[in-house]
């Protein structure tokens, strides 16, 4: 018993250390940080009848800046259609990472609009 205890303990000790400057880094996604929000105004009420979304795929480049954007599902109305992609175009978004260095990634960008009456 005392020979395998001695032992593991050998082991550990001969098991080298990872270096201080090995970098071990999770790879991360591409994350919307804020954008654009339009004010309603407080004092209407507002019925609300529905809701319709849209959803636009953004291409994001290394330094967070936005390369394309593509509609990936309609709303079927070309004003919403149109809205979607101005505000995934005009986000701002935290490029992905590999390694701890900012790569091209992309990000699903979803919007989901109240219609009111």
């Amino acid at each position: 018993m005392l020979i395998a205890i001695s032992f593991v303990i050998i082991a550990q000790i001969a098991t080298p250390a990872p270096s201080p400057s090995a970098r071990t880094c999770p790879t991360t996604e591409v994350e919307w940080t804020h954008s654009f929000r339009p004010g309603t105004q407080k004092s209407q009420s507002f019925h609300t009848v529905g809701t319709v979304s849209a959803a636009a795929l953004v291409t994001v480049n290394p330094d967070g800046s936005v390369k394309s954007v593509t509609l990936k599902k309609s709303s079927h109305y070309s004003d919403v259609d149109a809205f979607t992609i101005s505000q995934a175009r005009n986000a701002i978004y935290k490029p992905k990472t590999v390694n701890c260095e900012p790569v091209q990634g992309t990000y699903l960008f979803k919007i989901t609009l109240a219609v009111i009456d």
